[in-house]
């Protein structure tokens, strides 16, 4: 058995160090720009949980996905220090 390991942050969290992680805009007219604090590897995913995208973000880097077809997506961040998905909508 495989067992995940996950750390969830709170906005009230006194640690300086938490990573910051940015999305926009959100909805989206088919652009998204992306920037981590951290070194991340990206999943991007539809409604129906197919993989539309998949790629590692540097620290600071600004990434754009760029003419996404109108729909829901999922966009799973995942880091070192942690994972989370953010839903995104495209119109």
């Amino acid at each position: 058995k495989t067992m995940a390991k996950y750390k969830f942050l709170y906005l009230d969290d006194e640690n300086d160090e938490t990573p910051s992680f940015n999305f926009w805009p959100n909805p989206s007219n088919g652009n998204i720009h992306i920037r981590s604090s951290q070194t991340a590897k990206i999943i991007l995913s539809n409604i129906s949980g197919e993989i539309v995208n998949e790629f590692l973000i540097n620290p600071n880097q600004l990434t754009e996905l760029k003419e996404l077809p109108k729909g829901i997506y999922f966009l799973n961040c995942e880091t070192s220090a942690y994972t989370f998905v953010k839903k995104i909508l495209v119109f």
